[in-house]
């Protein structure tokens, strides 16, 4: 499934939304933090800032040095949460070693947790009232929608369970009543489980060690 058009469809809803609240005299600002100095990091935001950009979206960045400590790091959090001019707070993930993300994710606001990491919108997810989901599984969600793929009823088996994809996802699929398997890199007999799904996902970082070959489907 190409996800292009979809993501066309949406940011086309949200440059009509931005408008909108503009006209309110509400300007949406979302604030980016990176601690170190991780390529593939950088390259995400780059396309985050070019897609706020491209739908009205103002948006700013705060780069961390790599040695910057948990304090540091609350720190600016604590000011973009008090910042009335921001809207919006997304902690670049991995952080560097040393670092707990968990701590850090949690001292979002849960108003501003772009993410949905803040334990309390985690939290709605699981009660099966979310507020603010993570965005790759609520893409993947969208992109189901857009393609009518009916989730209720049908076996879904995930191969990630990390807390930005699998595990989320798994939540989404379950309240549209879907029937889940989560699976890892721990996982025994995984190509047998992988050939069981119904709808088969996939989010393996490791691309050179794993994919989902043809013999899995």
């Amino acid at each position: 499934m190409d996800g292009r058009p979809v993501a066309q469809a949406i940011r086309s809803k949200i440059k009509q939304q931005i408008s909108i609240l503009r006209k309110e005299r509400v300007e949406p600002n979302l604030a980016t933090v990176l601690v170190g100095d991780n390529p593939a990091s950088k390259a995400y935001l780059r396309n985050i800032h070019a897609a706020c950009q491209e739908t009205g979206i103002s948006s700013r960045s705060t780069e961390l040095p790599p040695n910057s400590s948990q304090e540091d790091m609350g720190k600016v959090i604590r000011e973009l949460n008090e910042d009335r001019n921001v809207t919006g707070v997304l902690l670049q993930l991995p952080l560097p070693k040393g670092l707990n993300e968990v701590v850090a994710t949690s001292k979002i606001s849960a108003e501003k947790d772009v993410d949905g990491l803040n334990p309390c919108n985690l939290g709605l997810l699981f009660q099966k009232a979310p507020r603010i989901v993570p965005c790759t599984p609520k893409g993947i969600m969208a992109i189901l929608r857009y393609y009518g793929v009916r989730v209720a009823g049908k076996h879904a088996v995930i191969i990630n369970r990390t807390k930005l994809l699998g595990r989320p996802l798994s939540q989404l699929l379950l309240n549209e009543d879907a029937t889940v398997t989560v699976c890892h890199s721990k996982t025994e007999g995984l190509g047998e489980i992988a050939k069981q799904a119904d709808i088969l996902f996939t989010g393996i970082g490791r691309r050179n060690e794993f994919t989902v070959g043809t013999k899995m489907i």
